[in-house]
């Protein structure tokens, strides 16, 4: 090596061991940690993590002024106690305005969900569709897909929906853990809120002392809280037919009630099927029809309606209403080519029964003869006139057979529902009732598999701790 050779070989050397090394190793500076939030469009909008002891779910509808004095409460104790507080925020719509909710929660599938809601409140007048687009656009995000999402909403606004109903409440509503408070939430103050945060972490800690899963923790809860159902309900409503000697308790169907083949709405390997048994032309069974769509609404995934015929084959326009009904049977073997009701889950003979009802409804008491009604909807519903006309042939009588069969069962007027097998001889008022009755059915299986036995608390307005 030559002198000069060995005079810049040193020194070359050092850059080179220094420019490879990263530069926190060259320059050493102290140490820190940031906390980045993890966004999933797919998880509701939320605040702390997903394995906190106690889950707060706020349901809101968002507007001018969203976040009031009380649900700014509900975010100081969430930052007071960060790790042991996840804060869901769950939007829902009202008065079947879906604009402003649809484009918050498209605003949280962009990730902006929280800087879009801080706009909305800072509003002092209500925003029309044109005013969302410019606030969307303001704050960076795809207009397009916020339009979109306004005319359509997403399915996380029924789901929102469907889950405080399955509660019985009403938003602005909170739950802690599954429990709501009892006194309303409007007037919750900082005692009642802390209070019943103080007891939802106790029973959380009581928990995993008694070995539950902590990853499962939050939907124990709410499945605790679900079975706790109050089954008191009135067991009558409005009927076509009197029943005499109507007893106490409802009666079991025995022998159990044969479902195969009958109109339905619901998937097919749904835990409960509820069982409507009535006449294809009564407004009576339309709304019970309609209180039974409601509950399954809740429950999509758990709940089947099930309808069957039923009349009184001695009346005098009992031919009729066998045409009607038999062509309701043929209607779900056939099928049709349009889904008439909106409803993706249901057979092609519930589509049937409900526009046979539907054009009942239309007529407003006059008269029409079943196969001029027959041949209406099954032209309505693209129904294959062939294979149609062969199955009503083949099984003329079929709803005879049926309402013999469901006689044999107990049935005796219409309309009834058999709910777990129970049979309800006069119906049910309202939807509420029905729901009671699936959720007691749910509740010691499916619904109260995660949760354990002891009786629903209630939480407190006051801390005195």
């Amino acid at each position: 090596m030559t002198t000069r050779a060995r005079a810049i070989g040193p020194a070359l050397l050092a850059g080179v061991l220094l420019a490879a090394l990263p530069p926190a190793a060259a320059i050493a500076q102290p140490g820190h940690a940031e906390r980045v939030e993890h966004h999933d469009a797919t998880s509701p909008p939320s605040r702390g993590p997903v394995n906190a002891l106690v889950t707060i779910e706020l349901f809101f509808v968002p507007g001018v002024s969203t976040r009031a004095q009380n649900v700014r409460k509900l975010e100081a104790l969430q930052a007071k106690h960060p790790s042991r507080i996840r804060l869901i925020y769950r939007v829902v719509s009202s008065g079947g305005s879906i604009m402003l909710p649809s484009a918050l929660l498209e605003a949280h599938a962009q990730g902006k969900f929280f800087e879009t809601l801080d706009a909305i409140n800072s509003r002092t007048s209500t925003l029309n569709k044109a005013s969302i687009l410019e606030l969307a656009g303001r704050l960076g995000l795809d207009t397009h897909r916020v339009a979109a999402a306004m005319a359509h909403g997403p399915d996380a606004l029924a789901e929102n929906k469907a889950r405080l109903d399955r509660f019985h409440r009403q938003a602005p509503d909170v739950l802690f853990n599954g429990v709501p408070l009892e006194r309303p939430f409007n007037s919750a103050d900082d005692n009642s809120l802390d209070a019943a945060y103080r007891t939802t972490l106790d029973r959380a800690e009581d928990l995993l002392d008694r070995g539950a899963d902590p990853d499962t923790l939050a939907e124990a809860f709410v499945q605790q809280a679900l079975a706790a159902v109050d089954t008191e309900v009135q067991p009558s409503g409005a009927t076509d037919d009197d029943v005499d000697a109507e007893p106490a308790d409802p009666p079991l169907a025995t022998p159990p009630l044969a479902l195969a083949g009958l109109p339905s709405l619901g998937r097919p390997d749904a835990a409960l099927p509820i069982v409507l048994l009535c006449s294809p032309v009564s407004m009576v069974c339309r709304s019970s029809i309609d209180h039974a769509r409601e509950v399954q609404r809740l429950y999509p995934d758990l709940v089947r309606v099930v309808w069957a015929p039923w009349y009184d084959v001695a009346r005098a326009d009992a031919v009729d209403l066998g045409l009607l009904s038999d062509a309701a049977l043929c209607a779900e073997v056939v099928g049709t080519a349009s889904n008439s009701d909106g409803e993706e889950a249901s057979s092609s003979g519930w589509r049937w029964v409900t526009a046979v009802l539907d054009a009942t409804l239309a007529r407003h008491g006059r008269k029409v003869p079943a196969v001029d009604t027959i041949d209406a909807v099954a032209h309505a519903l693209h129904v294959d006139e062939r294979a149609f006309a062969d199955c009503r042939a083949s099984s003329a009588g079929a709803a005879v057979e049926r309402i013999a069969a469901a006689r044999h069962s107990g049935v005796r007027g219409a309309p009834t529902l058999a709910v777990g097998g129970r049979l309800y001889l006069r119906g049910l008022p309202d939807s509420a009732s029905l729901q009671r009755l699936v959720e007691a059915e749910l509740a010691p299986g499916i619904l109260g598999e995660l949760a354990p036995t002891w009786a629903r608390p209630k939480l407190p307005e006051t801390s005195s701790r």
